[in-house]
Order: C-alpha cells, then sequence, then structure tokens
C-alpha cells in the first residue's frame, strides 16, 4: 500500500526539483515583462498606450503550447536556438506577462482617484506619485492574482516536457513507460504538483482574508 501511494515519489522528486526552478523562473520574466507592459501605459503617449492593449490582447489570445513549441522549434530559423530548459521558461514567461500587466492595472485602479488627485496637488511628478503613492498601495491588491500566477506557472511548467525538458510531468512519463504503473506513477506525481501548489494556495488565502479586514475597517 505505501509502494502504491509513495513508491516512486523519491524518483520523482528531481522533476519536482526543476518544476520548481522552471515556474519561479518563468515569473520573474513573466514579472518584468508585466512591468514593462504596464509602462507603456504610464508614458501619456497615446500610440504606446494602444500597442499595450493590443499587445495583451493578442498574447493572452496564444496558447501557452503554441509559445513553447515557437521558442523550441521556430526560433532556430532565424538562428536563435535556445535549450529546452531556457525555451520553456521564456515561453511560458511571454504566456504569464500579459495576465501580470492586466493584475497590475486593475491593482492600481482599484486605489482611490483621490490618492492620486492629492499627490498632484503636492507638486508631485507622475514619477513621484507612482513611486510613493500608486505602487505602495497597488501591491497589496496585487499579491492575491500574483499568488495565483506561480500557482499557474507550476501547473503550465508540466506543457515543458513535450519539449523533453525532464520537470515532473516528463519524469512521470518516462516512469510510467519504463514500469508499466500508470495509475500510481501519475497519481504520485499529482500529489507532488498539490505539495508545491498548497503553499501559494494559503498564501493567496492568507492575502484575501487580510485585504477583507482591512477593508471592513
Amino acid at each position: 500500500m505505501t509502494e502504491a501511494l509513495f513508491g516512486f515519489v523519491p524518483n520523482l522528486l528531481s522533476g519536482v526539483k526543476l518544476t520548481i526552478v522552471i515556474a519561479l523562473s518563468a515569473i520573474a520574466l513573466a514579472t518584468a515583462l508585466g512591468l514593462c507592459l504596464e509602462m507603456l501605459r504610464w508614458t501619456g503617449f497615446g500610440f504606446l498606450k494602444r500597442l499595450n492593449v493590443v499587445l495583451v490582447i493578442v498574447l493572452r489570445g496564444v496558447p501557452t503550447l503554441v509559445f513553447i513549441y515557437y521558442a523550441y522549434f521556430a526560433l532556430p530559423a532565424l538562428g536563435i536556438a535556445l535549450s529546452p530548459i531556457v525555451a520553456g521558461i521564456i515561453a511560458l514567461a511571454v504566456a504569464h506577462a500579459p495576465y501580470m500587466a492586466e493584475n497590475m492595472r486593475l491593482s492600481i485602479e482599484a486605489i482611490d482617484r483621490g490618492q492620486s488627485e492629492a499627490a498632484v496637488s503636492l507638486g508631485m511628478s507622475k514619477a513621484l506619485m507612482m513611486r510613493r503613492v500608486i505602487i505602495p498601495q497597488a501591491t497589496r491588491y496585487f499579491m492575491p492574482p500574483y499568488g495565483n500566477s506561480i500557482v499557474m506557472a507550476v501547473k503550465d511548467s508540466s506543457l515543458c516536457a513535450v519539449i523533453t525538458v525532464a520537470e515532473l510531468t516528463r519524469q512521470a512519463q518516462i516512469l510510467a513507460s519504463e514500469t508499466f504503473r500508470t495509475m500510481e506513477v501519475f497519481s504520485q506525481a499529482a500529489l507532488l504538483y498539490v505539495s508545491i501548489c498548497v503553499p501559494f494556495i494559503l498564501f493567496i488565502r492568507y492575502f484575501e482574508r487580510r485585504l477583507s479586514k482591512e477593508a471592513a475597517r
């Protein structure tokens, strides 16, 4: 019984480590890309604002798997050859970047307009207002969806198995093909995914409760 529940876990742990590395690296890069997208709206130039809207809509309309195929199979045609891991990280980052940008936009828009009006009345520049007034307050609204993005990146990292990245799902595929014990292998892989995601899910719930308490004051 114990073997059926946990017997393959030691063999899957190397895949867990790579899953975490890919997910966190992709989220870090997606955060930077999302910030760059959102900053297009802050410039005050109409063209850049429209470019932000177009990029967010277009990128959100492309499946993550297509980004992975493009990064690994299409870019070499342009002379850009990436390793499977790097291609997977970049593809996941590009796929998640527009959602990061949207979360940033919604977090900023959740702040009372009077805050920005007060900052302007004090003579603050737009950059100073964003740095000292808007961003610190928007962060608390941004954290819950950010936690959701981390969970999604952990799960989306499984798509990298299609380009032979030896993360958790790929390791499970290899073990299942070697042992023919598909039920046990993938059940234990699912259990490991849950064990990775639960801390982030609890983190999200904690921030949501905290925001609710602050809003009730």
